[in-house]
């Protein structure tokens, strides 16, 4: 299965929301996870559709929707944040 415009898009959404986090929080610490978010993101955008569904029918498929796993984290520092009163 490729990497489809539903997935690019969810990593687009997701990392969006990590870049309002960022103005929330310390630029300075987390500007560099956002800069390895991007590239793990254009990374996968270049494998090829073979790589990508030899990996996807191993037992132990990897995640590449990469915009799943980070709403898993940016709830939770949402959530983090609302509680502290700074959202």
């Amino acid at each position: 299965m490729p990497v489809s415009a539903a997935i690019a898009e969810s990593n687009r959404v997701q990392t969006e929301r990590l870049r309002n986090l960022v103005q929330c929080l310390n630029p300075a610490k987390l500007s560099v996870r956002l800069q390895a978010a991007e590239e793990v993101d254009d990374f996968l955008l270049s494998v090829p559709d073979e790589v990508v569904a030899t990996a996807l029918a191993r037992s132990d498929r990897p995640n590449l929707d990469r915009g799943s796993h980070r709403e898993d984290h940016l709830d939770s520092i949402e959530r983090a944040l609302a509680a502290a009163g700074l959202s």
